[in-house]
């Protein structure tokens, strides 16, 4: 109308010649209140994006300042951990500069559960490596020092879980080999079990597609672009980044095959050799003949080493784990006090990244080298990689889906 009247057409003249140009006047009402229609939408959209936009970002600089004190806190217990890696004994004076250390930052202690720092048995001085042990092997070390009450009560899910709501929940665990001579273990506290950080990332992202289905409705009306070549863009954006997952799977999966071959070499020999009462010499050679068969595994591993359990540890390992206090078992390793070693290859040379696989019998672990151990540290760390792309993925192709149904023209309704 407006366009007509800049031609210097009369109000009733514009009116008449708009209705020869697009129909009828119910036809026109009809267009006038799909065009009405859509302008709302899209404006609920604009608005509901940039309030769910808001909330996401206030929850994320929330978060920020949420996990700042705890990010401090380890910060300090790092460096706690550098200074004693160098220590070799445990004063009255290193006791009291502990505890002065712990009044001066009590705001951020004010995050820690328990911190315990235990002496390290002389036989296992040296022997121990980076390895999550049970609790009631770390509670026969020496307690040197004990801040806060270490948890005495069950794993979440071997409780009610209405009954863990009422207990702390500790968010971050921490056990490690501090040095040659000690041992620390120490976690934070947090009370809200019921983690929310995937909340900033999911709103953001919410606002992020209401956002572009608003641009994408808005270009349409003022005719910026086709429906039809938004489509094929999102269509093709789509398949770039299911390539892009595909390749990151790919390459996720090359990157873990040592570690899964390795697994499989290891229950291959438990199985194998595990249930011989007597491993004889033929035995002891097809195991020296490992590395000959599988050289690409073998270069790249550090360590690898095939222990017999003598018969004291068979019985222990075969009893409650409580009960055996003289194997001392942990996730990724095992130090055995009564061992025999059958093959052993290569020595260890990294401080962590030590795994091993266990049989009735055997024993078996292994290390990888430096470059092995921190794509295992990596994989974890970059994983969401995968997920994101998959996320993208799916997202466009639901996009794709939206334009696909905005393109079809309505069907002539016959008078």
């Amino acid at each position: 109308m407006n366009e007509l009247k800049a031609e210097g057409l009369s109000e009733d003249a514009a009116i008449d010649t708009a209705l020869e140009r697009f129909g009828e006047e119910k036809q026109l009402t009809g267009a006038l209140g799909k065009l009405f229609k859509t302008q709302k939408i899209k404006k609920r959209l604009f608005w509901a994006a940039l309030v769910i936009f808001l909330i996401g970002l206030g929850t994320l600089v929330g978060f920020y300042f949420r996990d700042l004190p705890y990010a401090e806190t380890f910060a300090l217990i790092e460096q706690l951990e550098a200074t004693y890696r160098e220590k070799t004994d445990f004063t009255a004076a290193d006791r009291q500069e502990l505890q002065s250390m712990i009044e001066r930052k009590a705001d951020l202690f004010a995050n820690v559960g328990y911190l315990v720092l235990y002496r390290i048995p002389e036989e296992l001085q040296g022997k121990i490596g980076y390895s999550d042990y049970y609790e009631f092997e770390i509670m026969q070390f020496e307690k040197i020092f004990a801040y806060g009450e270490q948890p005495n009560h069950p794993l979440p899910y071997y409780i009610d879980s209405e009954l863990f709501k009422e207990l702390p929940r500790y968010g971050y665990r921490d056990r490690q080999p501090v040095g040659k001579y000690w041992y620390l273990e120490w976690s934070f506290i947090d009370y809200n079990y019921r983690k929310l950080d995937f909340l900033p990332g999911s709103l953001l992202t919410l606002a992020v597609l209401l956002f572009a289905v608003a641009a994408v409705m808005h270009g349409i009306e003022h005719k910026w672009f086709q429906v039809q070549r938004v489509g094929k863009f999102l269509l093709y954006a789509s398949f770039v980044f299911l390539a892009a997952a595909l390749a990151t799977g790919g390459l996720y999966y090359l990157r873990k095959q040592p570690y899964n071959e390795m697994h499989r070499l290891a229950r291959q020999l438990t199985e194998e050799y595990g249930q011989k009462e007597i491993l004889s010499a033929e035995h002891i050679k097809e195991l020296q003949a490992l590395p000959q068969k599988e050289p690409w595994l073998f270069d790249r591993t550090n360590y690898f080493a095939v222990y017999r359990l003598s018969k004291q540890v068979e019985e222990l390992w075969s009893e409650e784990i409580e009960n055996a206090p003289h194997a001392v078992r942990t996730s990724d390793n095992l130090t055995l006090i009564y061992d025999d070693p059958v093959f052993v290859y290569g020595q260890e040379k990294l401080p962590a990244g030590k795994s091993g696989y266990s049989g009735d019998r055997l024993y078996i672990e292994w290390q990888f080298a430096a470059d092995l151990v921190d794509v295992h540290v990596n994989d974890y760390k970059y994983s969401f990689i995968l997920y994101t792309c998959f996320a993208v993925f799916i997202a466009l192709l639901i996009a794709w889906g939206g334009t696909v149904f905005l393109s079809r023209k309505p069907a002539k309704v016959k008078v």
